[in-house]
């Protein structure tokens, strides 16, 4: 995570880039509660199912909270992924020996972030999972149990896209020779697919039709 950190702080010439009643309300409230799962514990969970008096703004802070988080991933990934093709041909044509190196140490430190990035979006992914098991036993609606799982589904695949693309990347890195960045090229729309999806999925919860 350190790693990702700093990649992210360097510089942009070192990185090369109620209806209207109470079904309306428990129907939002339940779908709401799939996100607040996420941020909260047991205890909140169990707040959220009794529906207090407070329960409207609580939740709506955690999912206004889930939406950042989403949101800074997505940023962070399309920092990662800016111009990496760019890079490894430039590296495969560098002839000056300290310029390359800065290159091949840039690319490492994008491979890294990448990594730590699934890792994140996965942690998310388990916590989900986790408590879905919780809102399916609830009987609050086939439509909010497909939200969860859509939720679940979209941060599954983002965090096996940017793995992937984590693992083409580490093995481009071996062969930096002639530009390749082409090869990258794929698998980075396949990230970037994978990130507008799970952005409709917290949309989905946030906004319920």
């Amino acid at each position: 995570m350190k790693r990702l950190t700093n990649w992210l702080k360097l510089p942009k010439n070192r990185v090369l880039t109620g209806v209207r009643n109470s079904i309306r309300t428990g129907f939002i409230v339940g779908l709401f509660w799939v996100v607040g799962m996420i941020f909260t514990d047991d205890a909140l969970a169990q707040t959220v199912i009794t529906q207090t008096p407070k329960l409207d703004s609580t939740l709506q802070t955690i999912v206004t909270k889930t939406q950042f988080s989403l949101q800074k991933a997505v940023q962070d990934t399309n920092q990662v992924i800016s111009d990496l093709p760019e890079q490894f041909d430039l590296a495969a044509t560098e002839t000056q020996p300290a310029i390359r190196k800065q290159i091949e140490d840039d690319i490492e430190n994008r491979q890294d972030a990448l990594e730590n990035l699934a890792d994140k979006v996965d942690d998310l992914a388990e916590k989900v999972k986790k408590y879905s098991k919780k809102l399916y036993g609830a009987g609050l609606g086939s439509q909010i149990q497909q939200n969860a799982q859509n939720l679940l589904l979209s941060l599954d695949n983002l965090a096996n896209s940017i793995n992937r693309l984590a693992d083409d990347v580490e093995a481009a890195r071996d062969n930096i020779i002639v530009p390749i960045g082409d090869q990258l090229r794929p698998q980075i729309e396949a990230v970037k697919g994978a990130l507008q999806e799970a952005q409709q999925s917290i949309e989905a919860i946030q906004n319920p039709a």
